[in-house]
């Protein structure tokens, strides 16, 4: 390669990568504006810290493993916190610019989980997320498919199986959504959005949203066009691919909202857009035109489909990372296969040939490396009990609040294992998975009803004791008495505050 080609590419690489390191402000506009007001300043904070572990926790291990001399396949040994000759000397100018350009995508991956979890999960909890996933999940798997890039050779398994992700649909974004989706299934979903009188939860800035939404389209020119490492002919075809992409995700989730609906929903163009943005990440380099339209059409409609079935089961994605960085990435990858131009497939591999091996990398699922997710609901019940006390902060046993009477309960033996659901009078309660951390002073139980619920509603109030007193009967047939909390419980529910 001539100097003046290699300083070419140098650049182009070095603009893609400050274009990728742009969507981490379209991550923190999105994220805030999707959250509640109350929450916005702690999501800005995640985001900018989950950038500074990335950094760090890329340079000291994830490189050496991802990138590092090849062991059996499955990670790299060598290259850990590696250190440059000052005035960049010999031959390690070229390796900066790689290292540069992977480290903000290993950013962008980790920083995908802070929507998923936004509103529940502790500071603590995340940033230490963030550094296993920055560390190793993300450059564990990227060794599989990627592995070989930086020496020219096959050295991943999955790589050497002739697994194509060019862009990252997978490596990038379904490893972010598998490790996010793993983490809102241990959380469980925030207070009030599921349950008995449980909504949607509404976002508190749409504009900021949208901004954050086209800061991420901008950025997303250079995590494609970047991947080529080269300034050459494929480059432009790969723009165009990805913008189509993006319009035909945002104009099909779009229409269809507006079908069913009677109106568009802006929360859902704006995911309709990311979605076929990650669907055409993985093959722009090897479709048409047309068939990149229909990849990111299919994005959109497989992410608007994965959204539903998650609220079907009562799975609180916050900002519908999941079904934008997994559903739409899974589909992204098989894509490779279905639209990908035949002759184009490593290994000569036929059509049904190439989607087996699309396939193959798709099970190889990051979620399964994350067990330590146990632990980080610490801080999320820390959280719920401000939240359900938080308009009585400075209340005492028998003192009133705007005229209704508060019971704090202490209670040293309950073992909240599974949130409690007592009948459709009494607040429910998501103490769940916390008796390894907090089984030495679970500090409450609170029950709370709307008090003018309660004075208009007689028959309703009448039916909660009722249902009270069916669950004191049960107690005491499986255990021989009844709980000596029960008398407590009921008063909670003859007085419990309005919502606040």
């Amino acid at each position: 390669m001539s100097s003046v080609a290699q300083s070419v590419d140098t650049i182009w690489v070095l603009v893609c990568t400050i274009l990728v390191l742009l969507m981490q402000a379209g991550f923190a506009c999105l994220e805030s504006g999707f959250v509640r007001a109350k929450n916005s300043i702690n999501v800005a904070i995640k985001n900018v810290l989950d950038f500074c572990v990335a950094g760090m926790g890329f340079w000291l291990v994830g490189f050496g493993l991802m990138f590092g001399a090849s062991y059996m396949g499955l990670l790299g040994g060598s290259g850990f916190a590696f250190e440059a000759s000052a005035g960049g000397m010999g031959n390690t100018a070229w390796i900066m610019v790689f290292f540069f350009f992977q480290l903000a995508f290993c950013s962008t991956s980790t920083t995908i989980v802070s929507g998923a979890v936004a509103e529940r999960m502790s500071f603590r909890g995340y940033v230490i997320t963030a550094a296993i996933l920055s560390m190793a999940i993300y450059p564990v798997f990227g060794h599989w498919a990627w592995g070989g890039i930086l020496e020219g050779q096959p050295a991943g398994w999955l790589e050497q199986r002739g697994f194509v992700d060019f862009a990252g649909s997978t490596v990038v974004h379904s490893v972010g959504g598998w490790i996010a989706l793993a983490a809102i299934l241990v959380l469980g979903p925030r207070i009030g959005r599921f349950g008995h009188g449980g909504k949607r939860i509404e976002p508190h800035d749409m504009p900021m949203a949208t901004l954050g939404m086209f800061l991420l389209w901008i950025g997303w020119f250079g995590f494609n066009g970047g991947s080529t490492l080269a300034l050459n002919a494929s480059v432009p075809y790969i723009l165009v691919h990805t913008m189509l992409a993006a319009a035909a995700g945002g104009i099909a989730v779009t229409a269809v909202s507006w079908v069913r609906n009677g109106l568009p929903e802006v929360q859902t163009a704006l995911n309709g857009i990311l979605a076929g943005l990650v669907a055409i990440t993985a093959n722009c380099h090897i479709v048409s035109t047309s068939s990149a339209v229909l990849i990111g059409a299919g994005g959109g409609l497989i992410c608007y489909l994965a959204s539903h079935v998650l609220a079907r089961l009562e799975i609180d994605d916050a900002v519908d990372a999941v079904p934008v960085h997994l559903a739409a990435g899974v589909w992204g990858t098989l894509a490779v296969a279905l639209f990908g131009d035949v002759s184009l497939f490593p290994g000569g591999h036929t059509r049904l040939e190439q989607l087996g091996v699309q396939a193959l990398g798709r099970a190889g699922r990051p979620d399964q490396l994350l067990h330590f997710g146990e632990h980080l609901t610490l801080g999320t019940a820390e959280r719920e009990v401000a939240e359900i006390l938080g308009h009585a902060k400075a209340a005492r046993k028998d003192q009133r609040v705007d005229g209704t009477q508060i019971e704090i309960i202490q209670r040293d033996d309950l073992a909240p294992r599974d949130p409690r659901r007592l009948d459709q009078d009494v607040a429910r309660f998501a103490l769940d998975r916390l008796a390894a951390q907090m089984v030495h002073h679970v500090q409450l139980l609170a029950i709370r009803r709307e008090a003018d619920c309660f004075r208009a509603c007689p028959a309703q109030r009448q039916q909660g004791q009722n249902g009270l007193a069916d669950l004191r009967a049960v107690q005491k047939a499986a255990t021989g008495k009844t709980n000596s909390d029960s008398g407590h419980v009921d008063e909670g529910l003859r007085r419990a505050p309005p919502r606040g």
